[in-house]
């Protein structure tokens, strides 16, 4: 079969070889966050290949190497350079479901469009739009990391899961280990105080690489990044960022976030660079959640938080961020569409 592709009006054919008959295509895939993507195209009758020569296109998280780290920054990961150099229609998927991240730290970067960019949500393609990223279509297909439940509200004195900003490489940047520190001090007063009724903090890697510390009475739960929500979910209350957040909010879970008036960056290795985002200001008050932690937080001003957020469904930044449920058929007719 060949595909179809319309150039100024004109229909003109793309020839598939064999191999392309097979509708193989490649994929970097970032832990569990492409696995929805995956499935459709399974589903579909595609086989994954390890070859981008192979494969009919390109699917891929990110495009530049070293974003996070700090190191080659400027350098095109090798799959993508290899899908430009061979001509392959290259398409992105979410890294995380922040919008940011990596996608602004790419600003300033040689830009190299790319033939689609599928996004969960309306609030995620917008902060695109803002950001002038470098893409021939936005398609909004769903949101792919969980199911979508409604609110539900908590009670005066929740259960909390601490779910701290986590290190990406073997550390933390000072400004997140601060960031940590001060929603978890709050978080320890409230526990003393009666405020809640129990703490459990759900960290990667050491406590002390997140910036915390054992203290009594808190239950501690060394995880890994694979998209569990278990603990968020026989919790009644998450205080979070990124991406474990987004997922709490999605499944309805009274949720505060926290270091939301620090400019986004990376998390370099030691002898990385530290980047920022360029573009923060243009979405950074769309962006912002309703109930969140910062390092100036008082105590008093924690707890009236914490309270409307357990009481208050987020329904406005839900339906922008977060928006419906993934749409496998959706995303292959787009996909079909750009092919």
């Amino acid at each position: 079969m060949n595909s179809l592709t319309l150039y100024g009006g004109a229909v003109k054919r793309r020839p598939h070889t064999k191999k392309a008959q097979r509708r193989e295509y490649f994929i970097r895939k970032h832990q569990h966050k492409a696995d929805a993507f995956v499935r459709a195209l399974k589903k579909d009758g595609r086989y994954r290949t390890q070859s981008v020569e192979r494969a009919e296109f390109v699917l891929l998280d990110f495009l530049y190497q070293g974003l996070f780290s700090g190191v080659s920054s400027d350098r095109l990961r090798p799959e993508a350079e290899a899908g430009f150099a061979k001509e392959k229609p290259v398409f992105l998927y979410p890294h995380s479901f922040s919008p940011v991240l990596p996608y602004d730290l790419e600003s300033g970067r040689p830009p190299r469009d790319v033939d689609a960019f599928f996004v969960p949500s309306e609030g995620f393609a917008e902060v695109l739009r803002l950001i002038n990223y470098p893409t021939q279509a936005i398609e909004v297909v769903g949101w792919s990391y969980s199911d979508i439940k409604p609110f539900r509200p908590a009670g005066e004195k929740p259960n909390v899961v601490f779910a701290p900003l986590h290190p990406t490489n073997r550390s933390l940047p000072e400004c997140e280990v601060e960031i940590n520190k001060a929603a978890y001090k709050l978080l320890l007063q409230m526990l003393q105080a009666g405020e809640i009724a129990s703490l459990t903090v759900r960290h990667y890697k050491t406590l002390e690489m997140n910036g915390l510390w054992e203290a009594p009475n808190v239950h501690y739960v060394n995880c890994l990044l694979n998209g569990s929500m278990s603990d968020a979910e026989r919790s009644d209350v998450v205080v979070s960022a990124g991406t474990y957040a987004y997922m709490a909010v999605a499944l309805g879970i009274p949720t505060v976030m926290m270091g939301q008036d620090i400019c986004p960056h990376n998390s370099p290795q030691s002898d990385g660079e530290l980047i920022y985002v360029l573009n923060w200001e243009a979405y950074r008050d769309f962006l912002r959640f309703p109930w969140s932690f910062e390092t100036s937080t008082s105590l008093n001003d924690a707890v009236n938080v914490l309270r409307q957020a357990s009481a208050e469904e987020p329904a406005s930044w839900k339906r922008t961020f977060i928006g419906t449920p993934f749409d496998s058929q959706l995303f292959m007719e787009r996909l079909e569409a750009q092919l």
